[in-house]
Formats: structure tokens, sequence, C-alpha cells
């Protein structure tokens, strides 16, 4: 079995194009495939375009000629409900100056309760213990308990956060926003500098 290469001779006129479709071994498809970008401009896997290239049909043909074994986790349930539009990833091109691929942030709904969680409180003063698998850091508790009283039926984002923090401290989690965090490391820094001058003047 073979995959099919295509090689495109350009006439000294660039107005002649002549296809040639070779077959080639599977053994030698592994080697043009990883050579194919230094044979020059005329020598293309059969399909590669520069439209863009679709991953569950590139995934699809390395599966026909047998490059992969194993189907992907991802691959059946794609066939099962497929995208309204096919993903496929294009490169704009522009008129003038380099063209900026926009590609779209991955943002889930906890995401901004997490985001809304550190601007108020910050990242606390316990670090993270990543050695305990059951380790949930406060935010975590904090995203977990301002969902689980959303599902109660609260819309109110801000009644929501104001009542997730009063949650939290009847578990005993007690919560410092960023500035009375500052405000408490001022006064301890100070207190500490009197206690050294006043140990000074009494020697």
């Amino acid at each position: 079995m073979g995959l099919w290469f295509k090689s495109a001779i350009l006439g000294s006129a660039g107005n002649l194009r002549c296809l040639h479709l070779l077959p080639v071994p599977v053994a030698a498809c592994r080697l043009l495939s990883r050579a194919w970008p230094w044979l020059g401009a005329g020598w293309k896997p059969w399909g590669a375009s520069s439209r863009g290239v679709c991953s569950e049909s590139g995934t699809r043909d390395l599966l026909r000629f047998g490059l992969l074994k194993e189907k992907p986790l991802w691959f059946d349930v794609y066939k099962a409900f497929p995208p309204l539009s096919e993903p496929v990833f294009r490169r704009p091109r522009l008129r003038y100056g380099k063209a900026k691929a926009s590609i779209q942030d991955i943002l889930y709904y906890e995401d901004r309760i997490r985001a809304k969680f550190y601007s108020a409180y910050g990242s606390g003063q316990k670090p993270f213990d990543l050695l305990n698998p059951n380790f949930k850091s406060v935010c975590q508790r904090f995203v977990e308990k301002y969902v689980e009283l959303q599902n109660l039926g609260e819309t109110d984002e801000e009644k929501l956060f104001v009542e997730t923090g009063k949650a939290l401290l009847a578990e005993g989690v007690i919560l410092r926003r960023v500035g009375e965090m500052r405000t408490w490391q001022n006064v301890l820094h100070h207190m500490a500098a009197a206690s050294r001058v006043t140990m000074v003047t009494s020697v």
C-alpha cells in the first residue's frame, strides 16, 4: 500500500503545468513526508494544501495508510458528534505587513470566578501542597462553594461572591482582602521596627 505524491513541474513560460502522480511505498512515504519541505516547491504530499488541514481528515488518512496503529480517544467522539463547521486552522493573509494568527483563548466559566477571587483576596498565605493529591486550595474551595450556591437558585454575581465568603467563614476559612493583608503586614512591620528601636534604646 502506498501514498500518492504529486510533483508539479512548471514550464519555462510559467503557464505550462504538468502533474505527475507517483505511487510510493509506505517506507519511502515516511522519509518523503519528513523530507518534502526540502525537496522543493513542486513536491507535496497528496492532499497537502495551503487552505488548511483538518485534524480529523489528517488522522483518518494516517489510520487508513497504517501510519497510526490506534485511533485517538477523540476520533470516535468527533465522528459521532461532528461540529457544525470544520475546525480548520487557516493563517490569515494580510495585504500589508506580517500576518498575525489570532488563536482563540480557552476560557472556562470557573476562570471568571477565580480571576475575581484572586483580585479580591490574592493568592493567600498558605502554599500549594503539590505532593498531596487531595489538596484543595482556598480558591478551589471558593469556586466549588460558589457553584453550589448558584445551583440553589442565586443569580446575582455580587451577592453570590459575598455569600460564598460568608459560607467559607462558617466552615473556618478566613479570607482577607488584598488591602487588608497589606495593612496587617505594614502594622506588623512597624511593630517589629518599633520593638527593635526600644531594644536598642534600652541597651
